[in-house]
């Protein structure tokens, strides 16, 4: 099984042997999956189909085909967000640009299917995004629009009837979600690169996100 806001509105989560967890919150693993991939998942794979399916027009779920021939960018490619958001596009028929700001994170990018990478902190983020997508891109998957809402307006697609209609933040509660963004083709997903720790282990024995150049993402494991 894979789980998803096990700790949403509860003093528990997965970091210990047992939870409870709603019925509708817990999915079958399909025997091929490791628990790896299993355990990332979760709200970032939820919410980056969510972010995908709700700008106006788009489609009701993600599948094979339900994004061909829109241009996609996604903030920060090599998070748990982001690198799911650039595989969902991808396997849906997206091109699909996205923003990171290391060399180590453009890998992880490229490696979920990213057409184009941009290091927003050596290059004019605007200017190669466009040349990407000269006309602006489709859909805006954003996880912090407060920082990013002038690149955001800048790059995309300007509808004459509401010139910002594509953009889609992250915000929106996973739990919303039409339940069909919980039967994703996980033969096809990759997880970020992870390393795992005992459950009882304290996090801050165990190095985060983009310390000392790693772009790691901890797993707890009994």
């Amino acid at each position: 099984m894979w789980l998803w806001e096990a700790a949403w509105e509860r003093s528990w989560g997965t970091a210990q042997q047992y939870t409870l967890v709603l019925d509708q919150h817990a999915v079958a693993l399909p025997g091929h999956a490791p628990f790896e991939l299993g355990a990332a998942l979760g709200v970032p794979a939820l919410t980056a189909h969510r972010a995908l399916t709700v700008h106006d027009g788009g489609p009701g779920r993600i599948a094979p085909g339900t994004l061909r021939g829109a241009t996609v960018l996604v903030a920060g490619g090599a998070g748990a967000v982001g690198n799911a958001a650039i595989q969902l596009a991808c396997w849906a028929g997206a091109r699909v640009v996205t923003t990171v700001s290391s060399p180590a994170k453009a890998v992880l990018a490229r490696a979920a299917g990213a057409h184009g990478m941009v290091n927003y902190r050596t290059q004019d983020a605007a200017a190669e995004i466009l040349a990407f997508a000269p006309g602006g891109v489709d859909i805006v998957v954003e996880v912090a629009p407060g920082t990013n809402a002038a690149l955001d307006i800048a790059v995309v697609r300007r509808e004459p009837w509401w010139p910002t209609t594509r953009v889609a933040r992250t915000s929106s509660c996973p739990s919303r979600c039409s339940p069909h963004c919980r039967r994703t083709d996980v033969q096809r997903y990759r997880c970020t690169d992870v390393t795992t720790r005992p459950t009882c282990s304290r996090p801050h024995d165990h190095p985060q996100d983009d310390v000392g150049g790693r772009v790691d993402r901890p797993l707890q494991r009994d």
